[in-house]
């Protein structure tokens, strides 16, 4: 299992969200992978001074997956079946997808749904019903 933040995560952090801030906890009391996608902290990095909640959060975490020409292929693909444009958000779920089990950290459930769908990958949204077939759980921030 990894826990993947997408950008809604990092806001939320910087927000100090109890829920965020209780899931990376167990994260990392269990020691569960935390990753920051590349592309991620591009779109929410505007420097320490203006956000230090998530400068000490990017000092915690375990990796920053990066995109590479291999990876940008498979999100390409990814939004090509789905319809959709954003790199950031297909980014994330391609990551997920590329070594299940994973939980996705989002405040966008209905457009990392729309992607999940679309590569028909079973996922489930957490505090529902999670089929044991779930292989993407999303956690709404």
């Amino acid at each position: 299992m990894r826990i993947i933040l997408d950008s809604g995560a990092i806001i939320a952090s910087e927000n100090n969200d109890p829920t965020l801030a209780a899931l990376l906890k167990a994260a990392r009391k269990n020691r569960t992978p935390i990753l920051v996608p590349a592309t991620v902290v591009a779109e929410t990095w505007r420097g320490p001074s203006t956000h230090p909640r998530t400068a000490s959060l990017f000092g915690s975490v375990d990796g920053f997956p990066e995109l590479n020409e291999n990876s940008a292929r498979q999100v390409g693909a990814l939004l090509a079946i789905s319809k959709t444009a954003a790199i950031v958000d297909g980014n994330v779920v391609a990551i997920a997808i590329a070594k299940p089990p994973a939980t996705i950290v989002t405040s966008d459930v209905n457009d990392i749904t729309h992607l999940l769908q679309s590569a028909k990958v079973p996922h489930a949204l957490f505090g529902g019903r999670v089929p044991a077939s779930a292989q993407v759980i999303i956690v709404k921030v």
